[in-house]
């Protein structure tokens, strides 16, 4: 595969942090990431992170975030990502 976007590859990991509620502080757990990355290129196309163990459905929200139109700026607030 010499071209862009001809083939990607999907694996997941268990992220090395623990993650806290934002108000109580309290340990909510280690997330699973899931990325896609273009074989070619190795450019990230896609990724999701979820507390549940990877499954079809996190490769498939991963998959969904592949074709999702991407904005460059950070949002100032999380609803906007929704």
């Amino acid at each position: 595969m010499e071209r862009p976007l001809e083939g990607d590859q999907i694996d997941y990991t268990l992220a090395d942090i623990i993650l806290v509620d934002q108000f109580e502080r309290k340990p909510l757990g280690r997330p699973w990431l899931t990325l896609a990355i273009d074989v070619a290129t190795r450019v990230v196309l896609g990724v999701h992170v979820i507390f549940d163990t990877p499954s079809v459905l996190s490769i498939g929200l991963c998959q969904h975030h592949c074709v999702r139109t991407k904005s460059i700026r950070a949002p100032e607030i999380l609803d906007e990502l929704y």
